[in-house]
């Protein structure tokens, strides 16, 4: 039906952290890794999220009454995504 990944930024490359085919309710991740958690110089945090069906998925199907055509019926009737974080240490920056 479709696919979620979330992603992060280790070492200066985009990372998955977590991927999810046909995602159905809530979904908690849990970063463990504390590279992906790096806060940049200027004091930003990037996370990732894709959604959607891959470009070679074949599991779309003829919706019932059409002409022939594909039909897809995964959809997001909403997303919310909340980061909750907290700083193992601090540092000063000069």
């Amino acid at each position: 039906m479709g696919r979620l990944e979330i992603m992060g930024v280790k070492a200066g490359e985009v990372v998955s952290l977590q991927t999810v085919e046909s995602p159905t309710g809530a979904l908690q991740v849990e970063i463990d890794d504390r590279d992906v958690l790096t806060v940049s110089d200027s004091g930003v945090l990037s996370l990732g999220l894709s959604a959607g069906i891959a470009a070679d998925s074949t599991s779309q199907s003829t919706a019932v009454g059409s002409t022939g055509g594909t039909s897809n019926y995964w959809r997001i009737d909403s997303l919310a995504l909340q980061l909750w974080a907290t700083a193992s240490e601090t540092t000063e920056v000069d």
